[in-house]
């Protein structure tokens, strides 16, 4: 059993207005730009690891 605990990278967020949209958008654009890379790399570990 693993039980170590996996942390994400962006903090829990406690109420919808703190959100900022313009900040989600650049990360997932940039997230976007990172997968389209290694698949087109051929990189599936990368990949699947993003």
């Amino acid at each position: 059993m693993n039980t170590s605990v996996k942390k994400s990278a962006i903090p829990s967020i406690i109420n919808w207005l703190q959100i900022n949209c313009n900040e989600v958008e650049k990360y997932v654009k940039k997230l976007q730009q990172r997968l389209y890379l290694a698949e087109g790399l051929g990189d599936k570990r990368k990949a699947s690891n993003l």
